[in-house]
C-alpha cells in the first residue's frame, strides 16, 4: 500500500534522528507539561509554547509502547486529543505508536455500498 502524501504534526512523530516529538494544540493554556511512562518510571517534563496556541517537546529515551499524558496548569492530566492509541480507554494515557511501521490488513475492504447508507 502506497504511504499518505502528508504526516499528521501533532501528537507524538518521529524524527529521522530517533527522537519523539510531541506537538498539541492547547490555546486555554499557560502552561504545558507532558508525563511520560517508560521503563516503569513517570518522568514530568515542561512542554515549550511555540506561539498562542501550540505546546511542543521533543525528546529520546522514549519508545513505542511508552505511554504519556498532558498535564495541565492545574494538575489535570489528559490523553492527547489526536491519540493513536488508547489502551486504558477514552481518559487514559495514551501509547507511543509509529503509524509508519503499521501494516494494514484490510486492503480489501470496499466500505458498505451506497444502498446500505442513510
Amino acid at each position: 500500500m502506497e504511504s499518505l502524501p502528508w504526516k499528521l504534526r501533532l501528537g507524538a512523530n518521529f524524527s529521522d534522528s530517533g527522537k519523539i516529538s510531541f506537538l498539541v494544540w492547547a490555546p486555554r493554556s499557560s502552561k504545558l507539561s507532558l508525563k511520560i511512562r517508560n521503563d516503569g518510571n513517570d518522568s514530568l517534563v515542561e512542554m515549550k509554547r511555540l506561539d498562542e496556541d501550540f505546546f511542543y517537546k521533543e525528546m529520546d529515551g522514549v519508545s513505542i509502547g511508552d505511554l504519556y499524558s498532558y498535564v495541565l496548569e492545574n494538575g489535570k492530566e489528559r490523553p492527547d486529543p489526536v491519540s493513536r492509541y488508547l489502551p486504558e480507554g477514552l481518559h487514559g494515557r495514551t501509547e507511543i505508536v509509529n503509524p509508519d511501521i503499521f501494516k494494514w490488513t484490510d486492503n480489501a475492504w470496499k466500505g458498505p455500498g451506497i444502498d446500505e447508507l442513510i
